[in-house]
């Protein structure tokens, strides 16, 4: 009988506990008792066969419930002491994601300077290296050939450096 109790529903045990309750409120001098025996005088007959079959079983699931209550009382304020601590450490998180947002900001607008400036630097050079070649043909016009035998292997030379570095100068320039 008792593994019977045992595998029932729990919502039949608690109906029958609360069956039971309600019957010890209406008669104030049938309190059920904890220890588990049968209260087969101050009960009606339907009541005493299930406080029978129950057995100690009610009471099991009583004071599980009532275990359950506490300590969910206990865990409800650990919830809390954990919901908050939980909250500060959040909280911190956003104030470090803040501070690497800020400091990430600073980054591209150093960035953004820095390649503005290279690009002044490149427009400056790229002024420079057209003053200079304009100049380096301004000399190739002045220049003398000499009808001297033993200059012209050197005006040879010096021409072939100048035709080269003429070149580069516009392969460099778009």
């Amino acid at each position: 009988m008792e593994n019977y109790s045992l595998l029932m529903g729990a919502a039949a045990v608690m109906k029958m506990a609360v069956e039971m309750a309600a019957v010890s409120i209406e008669k104030p001098s049938g309190a059920l008792p904890r220890s588990g025996s049968v209260p087969t005088d101050s009960c009606p007959p339907i009541l005493a066969s299930r406080w029978r079959r129950l057995g100690k079983v009610s009471w099991v699931f009583v004071e599980h419930n009532i275990n359950n209550v506490a300590w969910n009382i206990r865990n409800y304020r650990y919830v809390g002491d954990v919901s908050t601590a939980e909250l500060e450490t959040l909280r911190r998180e956003l104030e470090d994601l803040e501070e690497r947002v800020r400091a990430t900001k600073q980054l591209i607008s150093d960035k953004e300077a820095l390649i503005a400036r290279s690009q002044e630097e490149a427009e400056g050079l790229k002024a420079q290296l057209k003053t200079d070649l304009a100049e380096i043909r301004d000399l190739h016009k002045q220049l003398v050939t000499g009808k001297d035998k033993d200059d012209e292997a050197e005006i040879a030379e010096v021409d072939r450096v100048r035709a080269d570095a003429l070149r580069a100068f516009e392969a460099f320039l778009p």
